[in-house]
């Protein structure tokens, strides 16, 4: 096979993983719950699948208010050996349902900011990310939008 031919394939052959993984742009690996303001990180993301060999075994969990990236916002990161939110073999809530986290959410009700935070693990945990000819950063896989907003660059940084 030629070499461009085989090039050209990989890169089709990850993009059609990034669709699989962010149908519509969505982390299909995600749980995400909103504790309605009880505590000062009031979204919690807790990522799933099959990533953990890639974290020491360790379950990954993002903890913020609204506006994360601000310089009085608030972004944690935890881990923990099982997920936390379906501790002691119980089952996840579905959406809607609560749980000592919050009440379960869809990724689409998550502030833009906070999508974004969790997004950027995401990529960063699944593989998704690729070289930006423009900037010289990182982006998602199949990312089109304006280099000077992408702050997807800093996980990987």
């Amino acid at each position: 096979m030629h070499k461009a031919h085989k090039a050209k394939s990989a890169h089709a052959g990850k993009l059609a993983r990034a669709t699989r993984l962010l149908p519509n742009g969505i982390p299909r690996w995600v749980r995400v719950y909103d504790n309605g303001g009880e505590t000062i990180d009031r979204y919690t993301v807790v990522y799933t699948g099959r990533y953990a060999q890639k974290t020491g075994g360790e379950h990954w969990v993002l903890g913020m208010n609204g506006a994360p990236y601000h310089p009085q916002g608030v972004g944690m990161h935890s881990s923990h050996t099982g997920m936390v939110d379906a501790l002691g073999g119980k089952w996840s809530p579905k959406i809607g349902r609560k749980c000592h986290l919050g009440v379960r959410v869809r990724f689409e009700d998550l502030p833009e900011d906070c999508q974004r935070a969790a997004l950027s693990d995401y990529c960063y945990l699944w593989d998704l990310y690729e070289d930006c000819g423009s900037c010289g950063g990182y982006h998602p896989m199949g990312w089109d939008g304006d280099c000077r907003d992408n702050v997807h660059s800093l996980v990987i940084g």
